[in-house]
């Protein structure tokens, strides 16, 4: 049984509609109701000769979805006094049940069955169908964002260091013989110490808030899936649980639970540096983004960039 947890139905139905001339995405079951009213009224005295006439009223249909009652009005009139009527209104009320079955899960058993897979080794992998199983990592890029808050971050961080600077600070304090002197100076020399790491630490924090700030304003998506030699973004609607989720359920990365991704692979990243943009500016600029990933240790050179179409556990 596989769990699928991202399904690109826009390709896997494009590609069943192709092959099968057509997606059939629904069914339909119909109730119907008639009602039907007759009213008759004569009145006056009886003549041999007459005049009738019919009016019909307004009928409007949309097949399936609206039908809106029929009418029709009968007049009989003759010389004298007497006249009559009848007046039928006939009207039928539709409900529709409307029962979706979208050919999701089997249209990606279809799809597998009926392509040709190729190893991410292959020379010439560029633009063909892979399927490949690894161990993955979940990156959200705006839920890290909402976690880089560098000030809280470092109170957590060195939560510890600062309780056990306050008991040294206490022992100073209490301390009214001849280590006073000793103690107060390792005092100093380990409150120096902490601060030179908790400005590091900022440091290295600042960069990579930074980093990712950048990177939620130029990448295509918030969320990718990074695998052995290959990165994979994924589009939010197509996840059928968040990547929130699955990063708070298998944490930055999992080793011992594998992911099967199938996909086409759509780039090769050759190389991680920054761009020359003195020439061919406007077509170097989308690698500055390699650029960027890579101090974070999302991609490296010779990574593969592949278009998900689904990804699952077996």
């Amino acid at each position: 049984m596989k769990e699928i947890i991202y399904l690109d139905t826009g390709v896997i139905h494009s590609y069943i509609a192709q092959q099968f001339d057509g997606l059939p995405t629904e069914t339909s079951n119909e109730r119907g109701e008639e009602i039907n009213d007759t009213n008759e009224k004569e009145y006056g005295y009886k003549s041999g000769t007459s005049l009738e006439t019919k009016i019909k009223s307004g009928k409007f249909e949309i097949p399936v979805l609206l039908k809106t009652p029929e009418g029709e009005l009968k007049l009989t009139l003759q010389p004298g006094r007497f006249s009559s009527e009848k007046a039928v209104i006939s009207q039928t009320e539709t409900g529709k049940e409307i029962i979706s079955k979208q050919l999701h899960d089997n249209a990606l058993e279809t799809f597998i069955k009926n392509n040709e897979f190729y190893s991410t080794e292959d020379p010439n992998i560029e633009g063909k169908f892979v399927k490949c199983v690894s161990e993955f990592k979940i990156i959200d890029f705006k839920y890290l964002k909402n976690i880089l808050q560098s000030d809280k971050l470092l109170e957590f961080m060195f939560i510890e260091q600062e309780e056990e600077m306050k008991k040294m600070k206490n022992d100073v304090d209490q301390d009214n013989g001849k280590h006073k002197t000793i103690l107060r100076e390792a005092l100093n020399h380990y409150r120096s110490e902490l601060s030179n790491s908790k400005k590091i630490m900022k440091s290295q924090l600042d960069f990579i808030e930074k980093a990712i700030s950048y990177l939620n304003d130029i990448l295509p998506t918030e969320s990718f899936m990074i695998m052995r030699d290959a990165i994979a973004p994924l589009k939010k609607e197509y996840l059928r649980e968040t990547a929130k989720e699955l990063m708070f359920k298998y944490g930055a990365s999992s080793s011992s639970i594998h992911v099967t991704i199938v996909g086409k692979v759509t780039n090769k990243i050759k190389s991680v540096k920054i761009p020359d943009l003195t020439k061919d500016p406007f077509f170097e600029f989308p690698n500055i983004i390699n650029a960027v990933l890579h101090p974070l240790g999302v991609i490296n050179e010779g990574n593969l960039i592949i278009s998900p179409i689904a990804i699952y556990f077996e």
